[in-house]
This record gives structure tokens, C-alpha cells and sequence, in this order.
């Protein structure tokens, strides 16, 4: 693709479409530019002896224009037809211009919605081109560069082509085409080894060199510098090690040294340090590219976008005599006036104006492709795994489908792990409600990016319905839960603010624990009832008193069914009135004690205890309306002032 034409240094210039257009078209004169990292563009000037008038019909067709040199060796350019138009008959040939672009170009005129999970950029890519019908890549990475994978990326709103640009930008690949007869192949690259170089090197020679007519040269070579940053430096948060210090710094190495003029930007969008790192040498390689750049013109037809080369002779300046990386061209070719035989239209002249950056130089696109933004907050879908209710997993997050999402299957597969905001998040401590499958949240975007959902909070719909009618309850306020998994019972807790309704409402749907460490302390102006409809009842104070105090009123307890004991295992039991104290059974009594038991009225007492009954009384009385029978085992003894017997 380079060398001496010394037979022939004529070209020929000849165009094809594929389908064929069903006319016969001429080259009058081409100029093609192309730069790494970026569509290229064929503009066309077209002649014809026939009228074409239906052009539409050509639109997007592969175009092949081939130089043919004198030597036998040819030059391909291939482009997709992205515009014609016909400017009228000029001697005696109908006139068009044409612009060929790579399928590349086509993704600009493609928008969608998508999340991708669990990929390397590199592979988002290659999905992105297979699914919108183009396979004609190659893969000449040297450093694996987009091979982290990431948990999860978004294209929302957003060209395929922007899409696939900015996550190029962000990992450091770029691209150059390969064109052959018939197609155009995309070469990733990632690296100064990525890039084949001319089989010959291209002497410099001056406009004044009179050799300089026949053979590949270079005769312009400037050099311009440009001033650029010192480093980059990125720092992003990562919550699960939320006290890692992730700053990433990049320094621009070798002599040129811009002191200390720092870019740091945040978020940096990495959550490992090491990523972070590889983020930072990215852009700051992205700088250095930029710092040098060489420009020159020539005739060698080899000179294209992602090809190296060897400067020779340059006796001005011997350390220019190196090998670089053309980083952009921008070639035309003229035609010879009314010079065409069965060859092709036959070029006067080719000139190539081109930029190139040193061999050994890293090239990396700028960051420049902007990342859609989602300003506001959405709604979306908790999805889950089937069968389940809730799905979640050990920091409370869940899973959603946005609305906006066409291909997801509402599992858990629609999204990544989102974080929920809670109204308190402490060590060990807050609030938590975690929102179950089916309901309907409220998502943010941290910084705006798509790639950082946050789940804000959570609104009812026709499906998932208030839990008291409204307006009618508008001055209900509750917490009311579902028993889960199948629902059919809730815990609650209500406020009623109605005027001269109000109420504090608490339903447990089983069971109802609460523990007070210190004091528990209630008051009831009014009326207490607590009612244990089955099961049992238990008060146990482990060390201590109890109280019940009536201050004015009446204390009952009513056993309607069972039994009513009181036990004190240690210590006594005092029962105290103010009046009468009445006790009655309907069939008898018992009072049993191991000791004692004692009646006492006044100074006159009854007394039971392990040796006899003992009555003491100011009066003692006892009438028997049948029959009474007085009986000692033993003695009897009746002892008084006077003693009748009737």
C-alpha cells in the first residue's frame, strides 16, 4: 500500500452498489475523512448519462468505490448510502453527491430503553451491534480493556450509538475500520499494539525537493503542543465499605510536568479501588494523547485512521525519524478533466492531510459523549422470585421493573439490588419496611444516573388500594400490615384524629410481647376493661409489690365458670374492710390452717389451734333449737358464779 509507482502513477477510480441501482454511475471526485474513534465520511461527487429518479430507493445501500493504481494494487472505501441528492445536467451528465458512512453511523438513528446485567462493557457492545443487525467487527484489543464486568448499566433514552460511544470512552477502547471490496470491518483497540504499520517507511521531503513528484512521501511535518492537566483523581462510595477511603489518582508521567493543575471529579461510577485506578489512567491518558499532536501532508494512499508508520529522512530534525499512530486523515482525490477510459475515472491528484500522535503514545478517546440524565423520580414495580411475596436480601434491598422497561419478565432478574430509604437507619437500629411484590415505588437516581436507582418511598393504585376508603376516613391515620405469605390477617396500629372520635387503635394479628426495662406508668380517666375470651391469665411480680388501689367505688371479680384460688406461698394475706365483710358459699366452707385460727370480735374470741378450741367472750351463748349434745372424751368440767340447768 505504499512504494514507488514508477510504471504507473496514475489511479482510477471506480464505484459499485450493492443492489444495484439500476443505473450507471462515475466518480468525478472523492474526499474521505476519518479520525480514531469516530464514523468516518466519503462524500462523493457522482456523474451519469441516465436520469435517476427515484433515489430513495438507494438510501442505505453498501457503496464500494476502489482506486485502482497503475501498478495493480487497490484501495477499497465502503460506506452505507446515508445521503444523495441530484444537482442537475451539467455537460451533457446528470450530476449527483453522495455521502457513504459506517454502519456504525446507523445507530444514531436508533433509540431505546434497556438495562443490561451482569456484562463487560465490551460484550454490551457486541449485543448492542448483533442486535441491530451488524456482525462486521474485529477484536484487536491487547489489554482486555472493557472486560469489567459491571452489576448493572442502562441505556435509557439513549442512541445505541451514544450508548456504545460513552461506554467506549469510559474503559478505553476506540476504534478504527478496515475497508475491503464489498464491506467495512470495525477493529477495537485498546493499545499501541492494537494498529499494523506500512511494510515501507515515508521519507520527508520539502516542497522544494524535486523528487518528491512519483514516489510515497511526507512533505509537510508540524508539531503542536498543547497544554493539559497534571492528573486525574476520582473518588466514589461504596456502601457495603462505607469508611473505604476510594480515591484514585492518575499523575501525567514523563517530562512534561503541568505542576499541580488536578482534575477531580465525583462520582467516579466504580465501586473496587482498583477499578477506580484503571478509570483515572483512562483519562489521563485521554489528556496526554492530546498534548503532542504531529500533522503533515502526503501521497501515500497507506496512510489511513489506526495505521502506523516510519518517518525517514528528516535531516532538519533526525529526532523526528520515529514511528507513529495516524490518529485522523482527511484524503481527497481530484480527476483529470474528461480523462476516463474502461478503468474508472482517472485521479490527477491524491493528497492526504493527516494527524498522527507517537508510536509508543496510548490513544484514548475524550470523554465526551454525555450520560442521559433522569432529573426527576419514577414509579416502578416490585418483582420478585415466583411464589414468593417479598424478595430481599441481607441489607433490605428488593427488586423492580421499571415501566419504561420492554424486556424484563417482572422476576427477579428485572433489575439489580436496589437500595429502600427509610425514615431512620441506624447500627443495628431504625425502621424498616420492606416493600413487597406487586407494590408500586417511587425510584430515584442518585446524581441523576440511570445506573444508581434508590427506592424512595411507595404509592398506592387501583391495584394495590388505600386501606380505608377516602375521603370518608380522611382523618384516619394507620400502619396496617398483611400476614404474609397469603394474606388474610394484619397487624395495625391506628390513630382516629375524628373531633370527639378519637382513638389509638392497636390490633396484633397472634401475638402481642412488649417489654419495659425500668417504670411502665397508664392512666385511664375513665373506664379499663380487659377481656381474656379463652386461655389463661397471668401477673407475675418477680420481686416486689403489688397494689390495687380503689379510690372510690367497687371492686368485684366474678369466676363464672371454674375455680378461684389465692396463694401466698411466703408471707401472709390481709384483707381489710371499712364495713361489713360478707362471704358465702352455696354449699360449704373451709378455713384450714397449720397453726391457728382465730375470730375475734372486740375482746371475745374464738381460737382453734393444736390443742383445742379455746372461746373467750363477755357473753357466750349457744342455742339449739332441736337438740344439743355436749361430749368429753374425758373430764368435763363446768365452772361458773351460778350454774342453772333447766
Amino acid at each position: 500500500m505504499s512504494g514507488s509507482d514508477t510504471q504507473d502513477a496514475t489511479n482510477y477510480l471506480t464505484v459499485s452498489f450493492e443492489p444495484d441501482p439500476g443505473f450507471t454511475l462515475g466518480v468525478d471526485g472523492m474526499k474521505v475523512t476519518e479520525d480514531l474513534g469516530q464514523p468516518f465520511l466519503i462524500n462523493l461527487d457522482l456523474s451519469s448519462g441516465q436520469a435517476k429518479g427515484n433515489l430513495e430507493s438507494v438510501l442505505g445501500s453498501s457503496v464500494t468505490v476502489t482506486m485502482a493504481a497503475g501498478d495493480g494494487t487497490k484501495t477499497y472505501y465502503n460506506g452505507k448510502l446515508t445521503r444523495i441528492s441530484y444537482s442537475g445536467l451539467h455537460g451533457g451528465v446528470y450530476r449527483y453527491q453522495a455521502e457513504l458512512r459506517p454502519w456504525l453511523w446507523l445507530l444514531d438513528s436508533t433509540q431505546d430503553c434497556k438495562i443490561f446485567q451482569n456484562l463487560c462493557a465490551f460484550d454490551i457492545i457486541g449485543q448492542i451491534f448483533r442486535g441491530n443487525g451488524f456482525s462486521d467487527i474485529s477484536d484487536k484489543r491487547q489489554n482486555s480493556a472493557g472486560s469489567l464486568v459491571l452489576d448493572y448499566c442502562v441505556q435509557y433514552r439513549e442512541t445505541a450509538y451514544n450508548f456504545v460511544m460513552r461506554l467506549m470512552e469510559q474503559f478505553g477502547i476506540y476504534y478504527y475500520f478496515e475497508h475491503a471490496d464489498g464491506k467495512h470491518t470495525l477493529v477495537f483497540a485498546d493499545d499501541p499494539n492494537s494498529h499494523a504499520a506500512l511494510a515501507s517507511a515515508l521519507p520527508f521531503r520539502s516542497l522544494q525537493t524535486e523528487q518528491r513528484q512519483v514516489d510515497d512521501h511526507v512533505w509537510e511535518w508540524t508539531s503542536k503542543l498543547t497544554f493539559g492537566p497534571g492528573g486525574r483523581t476520582l473518588r466514589d462510595y461504596n456502601f457495603t465499605a462505607p469508611a473505604q477511603d476510594t480515591t484514585s489518582k492518575s499523575l501525567s508521567p514523563g517530562s512534561y510536568n503541568p505542576g499541580n493543575l488536578e482534575v477531580y471529579d465525583y462520582p467516579g461510577l466504580y465501586a473496587e479501588v482498583t477499578d477506580g485506578q484503571k478509570q483515572a489512567d483512562v483519562l489521563m491518558q485521554s489528556d496526554r494523547a492530546q498534548v503532542q499532536i504531529f500533522q503533515g501532508r502526503s501521497n501515500a494512499r497507506g496512510l489511513r485512521a489506526g495505521v502506523k508508520y516510519t518517518l525517514s529522512s528528516h535531516d532538519d530534525d533526525p529526532a523526528l525519524n520515529q514511528e507513529y499512530l495516524v490518529t485522523g486523515t482527511e484524503a481527497t482525490m481530484t480527476m483529470a478533466e474528461g480523462n476516463s477510459d474502461t478503468r474508472g475515472a482517472q485521479v490527477d491528484s491524491y493528497r492526504v492531510t493527516f494527524s498522527a500522535i507517537k508510536g509508543a503514545t496510548p490513544f484514548r478517546l475524550r470523554a465526551s459523549t454525555p450520560k442521559p440524565l433522569i432529573r426527576g423520580p419514577q414509579t416502578a414495580l416490585v418483582v420478585g422470585t415466583s411464589g414468593e411475596e417479598i424478595t430481599t436480601d441481607q441489607y433490605g434491598r428488593i427488586k423492580v421493573q421499571f415501566y419504561w422497561d420492554r424486556i424484563g419478565t417482572k422476576d427477579e432478574n428485572s433489575s439489580c439490588w436496589i437500595r429502600v430509604a427509610q425514615t431512620w437507619a441506624g447500627a443495628g437500629w431504625g425502621t424498616m419496611f420492606i416493600p413487597r411484590i406487586g407494590m408500586e415505588v417511587v425510584v430515584a437516581f442518585l446524581e441523576g444516573n440511570p445506573d444508581r436507582p434508590l427506592v424512595t418511598g411507595v404509592v398506592y393504585n387501583a391495584t394495590q388500594t388505600i386501606p380505608y376508603a377516602q375521603p370518608d376516613n380522611a382523618t384516619r391515620s394507620t400502619v396496617k400490615t398483611n400476614s404474609s405469605k397469603g394474606g388474610g390477617g394484619f397487624n395495625e396500629l391506628r390513630f382516629e384524629d375524628k373531633k370527639g372520635s378519637e382513638e389509638i387503635f392497636l390490633q396484633a394479628q397472634k401475638d402481642y410481647n412488649w417489654q419495659v426495662l425500668n417504670n411502665e406508668t397508664g392512666t385511664v380517666t375513665q373506664d379499663q376493661s380487659i377481656t381474656v375470651q379463652q386461655g389463661n391469665r397471668s401477673i407475675t411480680v418477680s420481686k416486689g409489690n403489688e397494689t390495687t388501689t380503689i379510690s372510690q367505688g367497687n371492686q368485684s371479680t366474678t369466676v363464672s365458670q371454674g375455680n378461684h384460688s389465692l396463694a401466698v406461698t411466703a408471707g401472709g394475706s390481709k384483707i381489710t374492710t371499712g364495713q361489713a365483710m360478707e362471704v358465702t358459699a352455696q354449699t360449704s366452707i373451709k378455713l384450714t390452717a397449720t397453726t391457728s385460727i382465730e375470730l375475734t370480735v372486740g375482746s371475745n374470741s374464738i381460737k382453734i389451734d393444736t390443742t383445742g378450741v379455746t372461746i373467750n367472750g363477755t357473753m357466750i351463748k349457744g342455742t339449739a333449737t332441736a337438740e344439743m349434745n355436749l361430749n368429753g372424751g374425758g373430764t368435763m368440767v363446768l365452772q361458773a358464779g351460778e350454774i342453772q340447768i333447766n
